[in-house]
């Protein structure tokens, strides 16, 4: 595996998963209540549990999109420069 195809791998991956992140952001936004409802007859959670968890989510799926996905893709362009 060559150092393009790396890039090229660590580039797609920070762009689809901050497409999801956005998704998600959005759903949060614009749906939150209709998301709140179903989870909370699924699993019986409160709304200030709801939102406490999804912003947990939201927080650590970021930070992990940067650590795995945007810093390897970042070093991998400036290296090959």
């Amino acid at each position: 595996m060559d150092s393009e195809m790396l890039t090229r791998f660590f580039m797609w991956g920070t762009i689809l998963n901050a497409a999801f992140l956005m998704v998600a952001f959005m759903v949060w936004v614009c749906a939150a209540d209709y998301v709140y409802r179903t989870h909370n007859r699924l699993f019986g959670i409160s709304r200030e549990s709801f939102n406490l968890v999804f912003y947990v989510f939201i927080g650590a799926y970021k930070l992990i999109t940067y650590a795995f996905f945007l810093t390897p893709w970042l070093a991998l362009l400036i290296i090959s420069r």
